[in-house]
């Protein structure tokens, strides 16, 4: 997990670099939060064990910052959110089942937004790839993962669409965005509780939900 955080101080160095060179009255700060499904399917096992993966949605917060050129904007940013889990499979004891816990992902997108101008609202369009760090606690889980920390490592594509309304100073922006992961987060061979599995790579999908508050322009 320290090499993970170490990444991210490093990305939020450099994003506040950016921020603090960048012309100021084509530059927003701003803050995100919302709510997310994380889009989990079922691995498809090679043994006959019924097994399922599910999470929960969980809520997520952010900052971001804008960099506006005429109709196009910017946005790098990084994001915090954790779903809870449960894990079942036939093949291991009753008293085993289910193995619950949570996934934490610290979501480093950046967004490349087209905006149509209208007179009291700009609606948009979003696209963008993110980098992903998640981590577990979960020692049977952290087996899976192929590293004893519990934390790996994905890139993510993001597509969305939301409605820029500039009120009393600020601006707001409801956002629908769906981030889908372009690698697995688990290996396709490991055993978990004496059991051995044979999987496709599990992804990690969000379908997210969220409101953005942009801070004036600085003078």
């Amino acid at each position: 997990m320290a090499g993970s955080l170490q990444r991210i101080l490093l990305i939020s160095v450099l994003f506040a670099g950016l921020a603090s060179t960048s012309p100021s009255a084509l530059a927003q700060i701003g803050f995100t939060g919302g709510y997310g499904m994380h889009l989990l399917g079922s691995p498809s096992f090679s043994s006959t064990a019924q097994n399922t993966l599910e999470s929960s949605g969980g809520f997520n917060v952010g900052l971001f910052y804008d960099f506006r050129f005429g109709s196009v904007t910017l946005r790098p940013g990084i994001a915090l959110r954790q779903a809870d889990f449960d894990w079942e499979s036939s093949s291991w004891k009753p008293e085993e089942n289910p193995i619950s816990s949570s996934f934490r992902v610290a979501e480093v997108p950046v967004d490349v937004l087209y905006h149509f101008r209208m007179p009291s609202m700009s609606p948009y369009v979003v696209v963008g790839p993110s980098f992903n760090f998640l981590h577990t606690d979960q020692q049977d889980l952290r087996i899976s993962l192929d590293n004893p920390k519990g934390t790996t490592q994905y890139m993510g594509f993001t597509l969305g669409a939301g409605i820029e309304l500039r009120t009393m100073g600020l601006v707001l922006f409801p956002e629908l965005r769906y981030s889908h992961a372009l690698s697995g987060f688990m290996k396709e061979e490991y055993i978990v509780r004496a059991v051995s599995f044979a999987s496709d790579a599990q992804s990690f999908n969000t379908l997210t939900l969220r409101l953005g508050i942009s801070l004036p322009s600085f003078e």
